[in-house]
């Protein structure tokens, strides 16, 4: 949405889709052109990339909902395996934005993570579904793939976290998916937006992660710990079912090319 904003401003003609009807004026605000494109209509998806320079692929499950793995692997072929499947092999042009939790636990050591480091042969179905696009992906040399924090911040239509963890806490029964020595990371909307548009506006190519590294990230036992404590909520059971990674992920790649982390 801010990087339609942006780009419709700027003078571009931008296609938005949506799968939810009920979203389409809100996607049509900030586009030239908006449609409901269901995820699963794969012909429909073909054709609306195909005739386009290029195309930006930003879909993602609600994953914090899904209670087990079987639900989590349904929710990726569902909303995401199908539609990037589809764009890439009607456009070559794509930025797709993929997740850190490509690498898993990160593996052992203590050197930071970089688009270097093996992706995880772990059996997370993120980390494998993530993995399955951005190789559909990149199969094109035009393409690019922006591996980001799983917490995209900070817009003013974001609930606040209060009420975000309580509806987990209400949701899931007090316990969460992730390991509690795993690292969380956050960035700012229009941080993620200006990514794209250095990507697009350079033709970059590739993969990026694109996660704030100036300062050390908190681990998931103390961050999502605190934000509960000031909520008034009990503390969050960890199963330690879905990985993330316990090392630092490194930008130096991105922050290489011109880009700037401006938005805390």
């Amino acid at each position: 949405m801010e990087l339609a904003r942006r780009w419709t401003r700027a003078g571009r003609q931008v296609l938005g889709t949506t799968p939810d009807p009920d979203r389409l004026p809100r996607v049509a605000a900030v586009c030239t052109e908006a449609m409901t494109l269901p995820h699963d209509d794969e012909a429909r998806v073909r054709d609306v990339v195909a005739h386009a320079d290029g195309a930006v692929l930003a879909v993602r499950p609600r994953l914090l909902y899904t209670r087990s793995p079987r639900e989590r692997v349904l929710a990726y072929r569902r909303s995401m395996i199908g539609l990037v499947r589809a764009a890439a092999s009607a456009q070559r042009r794509l930025v797709l934005f993929s997740s850190i939790a490509v690498y898993g636990d990160g593996g052992a050591g203590d050197d930071p993570l970089t688009e270097h480091t093996p992706v995880t042969t772990a059996l997370d179905p993120a980390a494998q579904s993530f993995s399955a696009v951005e190789r559909m992906v990149l199969e094109s040399p035009q393409a690019a793939v922006l591996r980001l924090p799983e917490a995209v911040v900070g817009h003013p239509d974001d609930p606040a976290a209060d009420v975000v963890l309580r509806s987990l806490h209400g949701e899931l029964g007090g316990t969460l998916p992730y390991d509690p020595g795993a690292l969380i990371y956050t960035i700012d909307y229009r941080d993620a937006a200006a990514a794209v548009e250095l990507v697009v506006a350079q033709r970059l190519t590739g993969i990026f992660n694109v996660v704030p590294d100036a300062v050390p990230a908190p681990t998931a036992e103390s961050f999502i710990g605190k934000l509960a404590a000031d909520a008034g909520l009990s503390p969050f059971t960890f199963t330690g079912e879905r990985t993330a990674p316990k090392r630092p992920v490194s930008s130096a790649k991105l922050r290489a090319a011109g880009f700037t982390f401006i938005h805390s």
